[in-house]
């Protein structure tokens, strides 16, 4: 039922069978995801706080718990619900992971530094803390080590979909100009993403705005209506689309675009007034 954007359907039978059964990790994170989906994002809270209570040692509920903190900008919380991730799983380098992330987004650059570098301590065979390592120094202004950083690590795991596209970001942010070597090995990191993950939507986006820039309309039309498809909430996506549906001359299609983008602006700008994120009972 979830899965075919029956969300409340799903919710009510979650709920008859948390009434009468004892509640286990899967079954609350279960109807943490169907609360989340049809928009009960408190209850999907409380179901996945339940859930680590539980079973402390599953570290996706905490994960999940900290992202849903991240998208209404509840930075202290996600920190607080790894934190105590943490406690109970203390050499995952996931957690330390996620909780750099959400360190650095928060602007507390030296706990993200400490965080992320354990991450890489713990697991260096993983890619993803040498990738928010390199982000980190994109937002810190210094893309040429971000880029030396990035393309080690897609060396390394060349079917990487993220860490392709960070790579491709980094060199067009550092001032890569068209038709220079420099956007060649944009492109290319971008074309390796799409083939490394081709459900992974943001590269899609990228990609568009470089025929776009080509006046490759109708090429960059493609893969933005893929990137729609895939993600039907980013409103890069529709605002790019909207654009090069102009161009096309497609006004009809250009005006949906618009009001789409408005209805998700509109619904983001709805959340983060509705929803009020509690943190809970520290454990």
């Amino acid at each position: 039922l979830i899965r075919n954007n029956q969300s409340a359907a799903a919710s009510k039978i979650l709920e008859d069978f948390l009434s009468i059964h004892t509640h286990t990790g899967m079954m609350l994170s279960l109807a943490s995801e169907a609360y989340l989906a049809s928009g009960d994002v408190q209850k999907a809270i409380d179901c996945l706080r339940e859930a680590t209570v539980i079973e402390p040692k599953i570290e996706e509920n905490y994960i999940d718990l900290a992202e849903i903190c991240t998208q209404y900008d509840a930075y202290d919380v996600g920190i607080e619900v790894l934190g105590a991730g943490l406690h109970a799983l203390p050499q995952s380098d996931r957690l330390y992971f996620e909780r750099g992330v959400l360190e650095e987004m928060k602007g507390d650059s030296q706990a993200a530094d400490r965080d992320l570098g354990k991450a890489q301590q713990l697991a260096p065979q993983h890619s993803m803390a040498g990738l928010a390592l390199g982000v980190q120094m994109m937002q810190e202004g210094n893309l040429p080590q971000a880029i030396t950083e990035l393309k080690a690590k897609a060396s390394k795991d060349p079917r990487n979909s993220v860490v392709q596209y960070m790579l491709a970001e980094a060199i067009l942010e550092n001032g890569a100009t068209p038709h220079s070597p420099e956007m060649d090995q944009a492109r290319k990191a971008l074309l390796a993403s799409t083939s490394g993950d081709q459900t992974y939507e943001p590269p899609l986006v990228s990609l568009a705005k470089l025929d776009a820039q080509d006046t490759n309309f109708q090429r960059a039309y493609e893969l933005l209506t893929k990137a729609v498809s895939l993600a039907p909430q980013d409103s890069s996506a529709w605002s790019e689309l909207a654009i090069v549906d102009h161009r096309l001359g497609l006004k009809d299609q250009a005006a949906t675009a618009v009001q789409r983008l408005s209805e998700i602006n509109q619904k983001q700008r709805d959340d983060r007034h509705r929803v009020q994120i509690s943190s809970g009972q520290s454990r």
